[in-house]
């Protein structure tokens, strides 16, 4: 057994169930806030640059940036939030366009955006004495009417192991990538998966793309 499936077993996790979880929590989740899609609630804010729209709880602090050492624009950036208090969100999305993705024979464009980020993730975590886990076990899905894939990564440190959950797919000629990481209480910091998974696919449905 990898050290991947490992942390997701100590966790009390299976990587099918995880995987069942989020299909079937994603048609729920996802057609409820559809009914609602034109409101915004009380509490909430709404950030609507470069071509894309997502709404988040206030409060908590935002950071925009870019890769490839470009300047932000709307063929590369990056939108990060932030909000802790009693529990802890954290959410990430990231977009370019395909021709800054390097992409070999046995992948495709939208597993080869996540590998990069991976790489990325992999090295920022060494350098805080923790590990970035993953495998390329990505589960096909839709965002959108938009070709979608996901995956399980796991940070494991020192006192113990906290699943996040990666999403890409592409939209018109960008693609995107977004994560989730969702602690509910920061006192004892141990993940529900089940909640978890409820907090992606609402954050997931709260973001609107051209």
């Amino acid at each position: 057994m990898s050290k991947f499936k490992e942390s997701l077993t100590i966790i009390g996790l299976k990587p099918n169930n995880l995987l069942i979880t989020l299909v079937v929590v994603g048609v729920i989740t996802g057609g409820n806030i559809w009914l609602h899609r034109n409101d915004i609630p009380l509490g909430m804010v709404q950030y609507s640059e470069y071509g894309f729209v997502f709404t988040h709880e206030s409060g908590g602090a935002v950071f925009l940036g870019s890769d490839f050492g470009r300047t932000q624009s709307y063929s590369t950036g990056s939108y990060l939030f932030y909000l802790e208090s009693e529990d802890y969100l954290d959410i990430g999305i990231y977009w370019f366009t395909p021709e800054m993705i390097p992409v070999s024979a046995d992948e495709s464009i939208l597993e080869a955006s996540l590998n990069m980020k991976f790489d990325d993730w992999e090295s920022l975590w060494e350098s805080r004495d923790a590990q970035f886990l993953h495998e390329n076990d990505f589960v096909s899905s839709e965002k959108d009417g938009h070709d979608m894939i996901y995956t399980v990564t796991v940070i494991s440190f020192s006192w113990g192991d906290e699943p996040m959950i990666f999403s890409a797919w592409q939209c018109g000629e960008r693609i995107f990538i977004f994560y989730t990481r969702y602690v509910e209480d920061v006192e004892i910091w141990e993940v529900d998966t089940r909640i978890l998974t409820e907090m992606w696919n609402q954050q997931l449905n709260q973001f609107k793309c051209d």
